[in-house]
């Protein structure tokens, strides 16, 4: 069943009872079995209550976004004030940030939020990148792109850079050719982030952060033709 984190209250507000049918809802007041769990369970969502405890709750935040297995988990924060809306944005992306009390829309994003990570999860959508022994399973539409500079292979997702010291964008592109694209010797790109191509200036323009991507010379028909 999926899991969702939520650190703080009891969540009576935001996760009605018949949500959590279908959900596996796991409420810590520690911080210590919080970041465990972090470390060691697939979560579909984590959700921080700052009322009661706001410095172990952004202790928690970046204890989640340096953990291998959450690197894309969304985060939502819940407070009764915006004091740490800007680094909950900046530096732990997170999802979203909710003000106490909760509006019935408020409840209805959140609920919405689980059930969508539900239905991807049941596609099982997932990358495995692996560094020396450690595994790291990021879902295929957080893959931004790929580049490869000088013996370093950087994975873009949207929450961080991965950097992966062996692996080859060939191989790579022969097993996930179905959801990516080469743009350029060095570069493959995700093709559910392109927003558009921008042939006059020979770029792509990424969805994410509106970033412009190069396109080879000798890529520029390929690319031109798979969005045709």
């Amino acid at each position: 069943m999926p899991r969702v984190l939520i650190f703080g209250q009891k969540p009576k507000d935001y996760i009605s009872p018949s949500s959590e049918e279908s959900l596996d809802v796991i409420i810590s007041k520690n911080i210590r079995e919080a970041k465990m769990r972090v470390t060691s369970e697939r979560l579909i969502m984590i959700i921080i209550d700052l009322e009661d405890n706001e410095k172990n709750g952004m202790i928690l935040a970046e204890h989640i976004r340096k953990s291998p297995l959450q690197l894309a988990t969304p985060i939502i924060f819940i407070s009764r004030n915006r004091r740490k809306f800007q680094k909950a944005i900046n530096e732990y992306h997170c999802y979203d940030y909710f003000l106490k009390p909760l509006s019935s829309q408020d409840v209805m994003k959140i609920l919405c939020l689980c059930y969508f990570r539900i239905e991807r999860d049941d596609n099982k959508n997932v990358i495995v990148f692996q560094i020396g022994t450690e595994k790291y399973p990021i879902r295929t539409d957080d893959v931004i792109y790929i580049d490869k500079l000088a013996r370093k292979t950087i994975v873009h997702t949207s929450t961080r850079e991965l950097y992966i010291p062996s692996l080859s964008l060939n191989d790579f592109l022969v097993e996930h050719s179905k959801d990516f694209i080469q743009i350029h010797r060095g570069t493959i790109v995700n093709k559910s982030q392109i927003r558009c191509i921008i042939p006059g200036k020979q770029v792509v323009l990424l969805k994410h952060n509106d970033e412009e991507l190069i396109i080879g010379r000798s890529f520029i028909d390929e690319v031109r033709n798979s969005f045709d």
